[in-house]
């Protein structure tokens, strides 16, 4: 991996999350425990809303992102202005970012170059990058013709601005996408129901394959439980875990477990993560599925926060 200028703490993270051989563990005495999150309103200015990498280890935020930080899409600000969803990818290189304001990204890290941009609309809640390097965006209910839909969006680094999607499939009150490398499918939960797609690389489109229903409403987040088989699940009521051969919801107990939008593990030792809102659909507090408080940030208004490790799930070059 070539070498790049940032931080110690960035720097040792896209090392580890480099490694192919064995899964990553990051050493509680030894590293920083990095999460990646979202959080709408961190200054109190709508074009400063960011994502970033906090440093649990210090309580500090070590990186962050807004859209003004990148010059190419600085005119299109106002379409990320609230940040939803967030995910590292490509050996956490690189950060999906998902505004439902109407944009999305993937940025660079080491320099927070822009690699892709579109603007989909219809209320985008997640991202998800494909085996072939395109980009998928699950919209949700937004009272336009650009929601509930999945769009497919082929990527070019020459050209990062992408104008239109190559496909687009229905999927009602899209809040999450997840590519299953175990399986080569990707799935969107659709309010009551998840639903299991096909990719067509060729052409660069999704076919339902599999529509599963679920035990509760209201979908809301569907990501990949850190080594295992299986993936969170939350609702308006309960966090489960799916598996994806098995396809049965199980209820996971924790301090809360209603109106969740946000799991994520890590290997062992981590906690598991949540974001349980305390005011409309945000938080300033990051707290574990116990109970326990991780970061709590005095008007913040965090949505997604996740630990920065691999994703063998989704991505094999993870692996």
């Amino acid at each position: 991996m070539k070498k790049i200028l940032i931080t110690p703490l960035i720097a040792g993270i896209l090392l580890s999350c480099a490694e192919k051989e064995k899964p990553i563990v990051l050493d509680f005495d030894q590293q920083a425990d990095p999460v990646v999150y979202t959080d709408q309103m961190r200054f109190a200015y709508v074009d400063r809303t960011q994502a970033g990498i906090y440093n649990l280890a210090s309580q500090s935020v070590e990186w962050s992102w807004t859209v003004q930080d990148t010059p190419l899409m600085k005119d299109y600000k106002d379409y990320f202005s609230t940040l939803d969803e967030v995910k590292p990818v490509n050996r956490c290189e690189d950060l999906l970012i998902c505004s439902n304001s109407g944009g999305v990204a993937m940025i660079h890290i080491a320099d927070k170059s822009v690699k892709f941009f579109a603007l989909p609309m219809g209320q985008p809640h997640s991202i998800e990058l494909l085996p072939d390097g395109n980009i998928v965006v699950a919209c949700s209910v937004s009272g336009t013709v650009e929601g509930n839909m999945l769009k497919v969006y082929k990527v070019d680094p020459q050209h990062p601005f992408v104008e239109s999607y190559s496909g687009h499939i229905a999927n009602y009150s899209g809040h999450n996408v997840v590519w299953d490398n175990y399986n080569d499918v990707l799935w969107a939960t659709a309010d009551d129901v998840i639903n299991m797609y096909s990719y067509a690389p060729a052409t660069a489109t999704l076919k339902l394959y599999k529509s599963i229903p679920l035990p509760q409403s209201n979908a809301h987040e569907l990501f990949p439980v850190y080594g295992e088989e299986k993936m969170w699940l939350t609702t308006s009521g309960n966090i489960y875990k799916f598996d994806i051969y098995s396809y049965e919801c199980t209820k996971v107990a924790g301090r809360t477990t209603r109106n969740v939008k946000c799991v994520s593990s890590g290997p062992q030792g981590f906690p598991t993560l949540i974001i349980y809102p305390k005011k409309d659909y945000y938080t300033d507090t990051v707290m574990d599925i116990a109970g326990g408080t991780h970061l709590s940030v005095k008007n913040a208004e965090f949505y997604k926060a996740r630990w920065m490790v691999d994703n063998p799930f989704s991505y094999p070059q993870d692996k």
